[in-house]
């Protein structure tokens, strides 16, 4: 009797869920109104889903609540989940499509307040030494809204789906063989784990450097073979950032079916030339030139025996297709926002171009354009100028005196001037850390004050002088040594050194600062070339 009690209760246990399975699947499929699955886990909408058909426009009554076919008044749509998103063709996200270089991307919907892209090809150079530093940003900021670009390196790579293309495997063996400047792209080649464990122990910096110079020329043949129909053909470095509407409305004026080469000057004993960091453009039809005219052979071999791949390319161009470069500065700019030197030659005018910039800084760069936008009343803001950097990035932080700091950092020598002692036998002024701006010392008999004649004593000396004459708006002591400049800007910290007399120490003219702005008045936007 036992027995058959306790066969009896399996059965019910076994056999209980199974009906109630079997009547779950009955109920799901029936055309009734049971549906005893859980909403967020049905495979069909639930009669609550159902929108009611749509209703003659003269028979709508507003004095009562709109009822839906089921009999329930609409519920509470702030407590309502949201029903899934379907993918159909209305809401399915646009994409740029997948190619052989780059994998298919989403399109942000920020990219409708650009400029239209498609007939710009981005070209960004690069190492292995910094990719995985680099260009994960990258591919999340600046470079997005691109329909298309390429990467060149020292070594093939994939990033997140992007591939990265050596420019130098097909350099002449000829070069390549014992030759110090590829000791790097050889180590890398054979590197067996990540780059970073593979080169700790040797100087990355100097080795990417001289290795930097060989890919200048042949990235711009390779880029043309690859992509020939583009209008512009945009260079820039890894740690460079583009604002997309102002490089847009330079180029605007300019045919590109005529020869074009844009840049930044910096100056050398072959002229001056574009430099790369940041960022040179060629137009389609100059590009067509170079391709047909140069032998990128030749210009391996003349690579070793000059400083850098930027300058070899300018001199490329001159040389091949005699094109002279046009400097379109300060509008394309080599500084970032923190080392930019703010004043009369960099204020009003537009900016398109930043360059050595961490990712931290393009990030930010990043966000404060899309607060712009977000701010623009048409989700198209004024044109960026120089001096909405400052406003964004200087005047927050400006003090009138920092310590273990250097405001001078890499500043136009022209615009930079020294109060020292050279008659002090106690220094070694042939290794002095700015060496270059001793030239542009200011002699005593030039002296228009007392202050300046004491000035390189100490930091309160310098800062007194620094008061006194008209054009200093910041100063910088360190070592029996007083900078001053006609500019201002933030500038970077330094190491905190024991001896007082070598600490770095930065101070700022703050009134005569804020005065020169008030002077400037409202700025007229003019592009390069315009």
């Amino acid at each position: 009797m036992l027995l058959r009690q306790v066969h009896f209760t399996a059965i019910i246990v076994v056999c209980i869920p199974i009906i109630f399975a079997v009547f779950v699947f009955v109920s799901y499929f029936h055309d009734g109104t049971l549906n005893v699955l859980p909403s967020h886990l049905s495979l069909r909408p639930s009669h609550d889903d159902v929108k009611p058909p749509a209703q003659n426009a003269a028979s709508h009554s507003t004095s009562a609540p709109q009822v839906a076919a089921t009999g329930k008044a609409p519920s509470n749509v702030e407590n309502e989940e949201a029903p899934p998103v379907i993918n159909t063709p209305a809401t399915e996200q646009k994409v740029f499509p997948q190619n052989e270089w780059l994998p298919a991307r989403p399109i942000d919907p920020s990219c409708a307040h650009l400029p239209d892209l498609s007939k710009i090809l981005l070209i960004i150079k690069t190492g292995a030494s910094e990719t995985f530093d680099r260009l994960p940003t990258q591919f999340m900021t600046m470079t997005r809204c691109l329909p298309d670009f390429l990467i060149f390196s020292d070594m093939e790579e994939s990033i997140m789906g992007y591939r990265v293309q050596d420019v130098l495997k097909d350099t002449l063996e000829e070069v390549k063989h014992d030759n110090g400047d590829f000791n790097l792209w050889r180590r890398q080649q054979s590197c067996l784990v990540d780059q970073k464990s593979c080169q700790k122990w040797s100087n990355v910096g100097g080795e990417a450097w001289n290795l930097d110079k060989y890919k200048n020329v042949r990235q711009s043949d390779l880029s043309y073979r690859m992509r020939p129909n583009y209008d512009w053909y945009i260079h820039i470095d890894a740690d460079t950032y583009i604002h997309w509407p102002n490089m847009v409305e330079m180029l605007k004026p300019f045919d590109a079916q005529k020869d074009h080469f844009f840049g930044s000057f910096e100056p050398s004993q072959y002229g001056d030339f574009n430099h790369g960091g940041s960022g040179y453009i060629l137009s389609q039809s100059a590009m067509k030139k170079f391709q047909a005219n140069s032998s990128v052979e030749h210009f391996d071999h003349e690579a070793r025996n000059i400083c850098c791949g930027d300058m070899l390319m300018t001199i490329a161009v001159r040389e091949n297709i005699a094109l002279a470069n046009t400097n379109m500065f300060p509008t394309i700019n080599g500084r970032k926002p923190f080392t930019l030197p703010f004043g009369p030659r960099q204020w009003c005018q537009p900016i398109a171009t930043l360059h050595k910039l961490t990712s931290e800084e393009v990030a930010s760069i990043w966000e404060f354009e899309q607060e712009r936008i977000a701010n623009a009343t048409d989700g198209k803001p004024a044109p960026l100028l120089i001096k909405d950097l400052y406003y964004q990035y200087f005047a927050p932080r400006l003090v009138d005196k920092l310590e273990d700091w250097d405001n001078m950092y890499d500043d136009y020598l022209t615009n930079v001037w020294y109060y020292l002692d050279k008659d002090d036998k106690s220094k070694d002024w042939e290794h002095f850390p700015d060496q270059k701006y001793i030239w542009h010392q200011r002699k005593p008999e030039d002296f228009k004050h007392d202050e300046e004649k004491k000035a390189h004593t100490s930091f309160n000396a310098c800062k007194k002088a620094c008061d006194v004459v008209d054009e200093c708006l910041q100063f910088r002591w360190q070592d029996d040594a007083c900078a001053m400049s006609k500019n201002f800007r933030l500038g970077n910290p330094t190491e905190k050194r024991e001896n007082q007399k070598e600490r770095w120490m930065s101070g700022w003219a703050v009134k005569k600062i804020e005065k020169w702005i008030a002077d400037q008045g409202e700025c007229k936007v003019q592009f390069p070339g315009a």
